[in-house]
């Protein structure tokens, strides 16, 4: 609205979206902003995001700088604008001609509700103390009552020049009559009474922490509303009876239980001095505006998480919003999607003037005089890119457009060597070519005329094709052994690997084999779309012995000739074996009922001899040792002793499996 400020990158990831589907990286791809959350990421100076999530001319402003950290009211009355700041008590007066003036108020941090008398003075209330003041347009400061609280967060006074109180610790309505009489009204049932409204005979309240929205009059107490939002910072009131409540959700119980303790720290010496930026609030609250129907029927109007409403003020057929941490205005009317008015380059909307003629803002305390904007400028959150990237043709697709500007940087931060603001060229109709190289852009829009908008951004890039990665390229025997189970025989190698392109181009895979030694390597896969990362490799007729697997993998399919990037990897030592290990046996009898079996298993290079059998009687099997206590090698060794018949011949049958599944088997007889 004003000056633009850094973008809140935290929203990158909702206003990008890619059109015409993935990107690939060898051709052409499109960047779109658009809809509220897109045109919310970015900084809008002088213009308003519709619920329809198009820019069209907001608010203009006129900037005055106030000599003072933040602002805790303000009030339109007798031709003068009178504003209570702190952290060093003053009232500060504008009026509509004439010289500003500036009112100190003894003893006081902070001037926290303003309220207009009909000799055109007016009553403030001030921390510490809850003190009520009469200050005159000359400036001369008199005390009209003290009440017995520590807060008094709104003023309401009437056409005698009564006043009414909304006060904190404890939750009190208090009435003072024009010579300062106190008369305490109404308890609230809670901590802060937080704003105040009067319809008709009853006041209308907002509390803290409970969140409750109270009527309180001739009946006594009534609560309209209790929200789950612990609490109520502003009522207004519309013509059918309705509601419209700002309110503020967090774990502390509201903003007011924060001020009260922060209020209380700055009570003593270390205050902030006059004109020193006071610490910002840190924005741990969801805030949100509900139109409570007379029925007792609640409807969110806007939501925001981690952004906190600080005021609610009427604004056309509905209200305005004040927040924080971003200074945004935001409208609200029944039956309506919510619209950014205002974003303001201060920390937060504090105090809206009816109607919203004005904003006054706090760190640092800033007067905006409020006018219809008669031209804006859009300048979106840094575009990502990825690597950097060639940017071509930009379009803005609204009217009223007057000019497009780009920069660019390999840096998302826009202070941090980005290049100069330059024109967009060839503009005409709202398009032209962006003309910068980097891997970030950012895209800043002049609008103008009564019926500009600006409804969508594109633009379009190339970036420089990067290489797929590939990984994990391993080779495992279809049939070896899980959870404890011998292998199976199986010719078939199950080759699996891992390949990713990090621009989501589409791969191509080449894979081959080579025994060791060899001179050639033999294709198992060429040129085949990766549809799945692997490969069943049948090493039927392929000789036994140990083979090199490479593996090939490329984005040719998705970029240009000379183009295309290639990633490799290689498996060394995988086996194949295929050939059931050679089996010699010899056998004898060592005693009554008792043979010895010895022999030899030879499973060839690179084999490896996994178990050992044999058997009298085809039932019983009888794992047999090796010969040197361990089977770890090709050629084994191996002897044992079985159960046989004392008399008669004796036919032993000895099976040995080695490593891959294959079974090799012998026989010897016993006489």
């Amino acid at each position: 609205m004003t000056q633009p400020r850094r973008p809140a990158l935290l929203l990158l990831p909702l206003l990008l979206w890619l059109a015409g589907g993935p990107a690939h990286a060898g051709g052409a791809r499109e960047l779109t902003v658009l809809g509220a959350e897109g045109f919310a990421a970015g900084t809008l100076e002088r213009l308003a995001l519709g619920g329809d999530g198009i820019l069209r001319l907001g608010l203009d402003s006129e900037a005055e700088p106030l000599d003072a950290s933040t602002a805790w009211a303000a009030l339109e009355h007798a031709g003068a604008l009178w504003i209570g700041t702190g952290n060093a008590g003053q009232i500060l007066r504008r009026p509509a001609t004439g010289a500003p003036a500036r009112v100190d108020v003894p003893g006081a941090l902070m001037v926290t509700a303003l309220a207009g008398l009909p000799d055109g003075a007016v009553a403030a209330a001030v921390f510490p103390g809850g003190r009520l003041l009469r200050v005159t347009p000359a400036g001369e400061v008199a005390p009209l009552a003290t009440l017995p609280v520590e807060h008094v967060w709104a003023l309401v006074a009437d056409a005698r020049g009564g006043l009414t109180a909304a006060c904190g610790s404890p939750g009190t309505l208090y009435g003072v009559d024009p010579l300062g009489a106190v008369t305490r009204l109404f308890e609230v049932g809670d901590e802060h009474a937080r704003c105040l409204l009067r319809r008709g005979e009853e006041w209308l309240v907002g509390t803290a922490p409970k969140g409750l929205v109270l009527a309180l009059g001739p009946t006594g107490r009534r609560v309209l509303r209790e929200l789950k939002a612990q609490e109520v910072v502003g009522l207004v009131a519309l013509d059918d009876g309705a509601l419209l409540v700002a309110a503020n959700a967090d774990t502390a119980g509201g903003n007011a239980q924060r001020l009260a303790q922060a209020l209380r720290q700055v009570a003593t010496p270390s205050g902030t001095d006059a004109g020193e930026e006071a610490p910002g609030r840190e924005a741990l609250q969801d805030g949100s505006v509900f139109l409570l129907e007379q029925s007792g029927v609640l409807t969110p109007l806007w939501e925001e998480k981690k952004v906190a409403a600080l005021t609610l003020v009427p604004h056309g057929v509905g209200a305005a919003v004040g927040t924080y941490p971003a200074g945004r205005v935001f409208g609200v009317a029944p039956g309506r999607a919510a619209a950014l008015l205002a974003d303001l380059p201060e920390a937060e909307a504090s105090v809206l003037l009816p109607g919203l003629t004005g904003v006054v803002t706090s760190n640092p305390a800033v007067l905006h005089r409020i006018r219809p904007a008669t031209a804006g400028r859009f300048v979106s959150a840094p575009l990502d890119g990825d690597a950097p990237s060639r940017w071509g043709r930009l379009v803005a697709e609204g009217r009223g457009i007057e000019g497009l500007e780009v920069r660019s940087a390999e840096t998302s931060e826009p202070e941090d060597g980005w290049s100069p603001w330059q024109p967009v060229a060839d503009l005409a109709a709202g398009a032209g070519t962006a003309g910068v190289t980097g891997r970030f852009v950012q895209v800043r829009v002049a609008l103008a005329g009564p019926d500009a908008e600006l409804r969508a951004l594109s633009v379009v890039l190339r970036t420089p094709n990067r290489a797929p990665t590939v990984r994990d390229l391993e080779a495992q025997h279809e049939g070896s052994a899980k959870g404890g189970a011998l292998p199976t025989a199986s010719p078939v190698l199950q080759v699996r690997w891992k390949a990713e392109d990090p621009d989501g181009d589409a791969l191509r895979v080449t894979l081959k084999a080579r025994r060791e030694g060899a001179g050639h390597w033999r294709p198992l896969l060429e040129d085949a779309d990766m549809e799945k990362s692997e490969h069943a490799w049948d090493t039927t007729g392929w000789p036994d012995g140990r083979y090199e697997i490479h593996l090939a993998v490329s984005d040719a399919p998705a970029n240009a000739a000379g183009e295309a990037r290639t990633a490799e990897a290689r498996r060394p030592f995988v086996q194949v074996d295929n050939t059931a290990p050679r089996v010699r046996v010899g056998a004898r009898r060592s005693g009554p009922g008792r043979v010895t079996v010895e022999g030899q298993a030879d499973d060839g290079p690179g084999g490896r001899v996994l178990q050992v059998r044999a058997t009298t009687d085809g039932k019983t099997w009888v794992l047999l040792a090796a010969g040197d206590g361990l089977l770890d090698g090709a050629v084994e060794a191996f002897r044992g002793d079985l159960d046989a018949p004392a008399q008669g011949p004796v036919d032993v049958l000895v099976q040995v499996l080695d490593a891959r599944g294959n079974l090799g088997a012998a026989a010897a007889t016993v006489p």
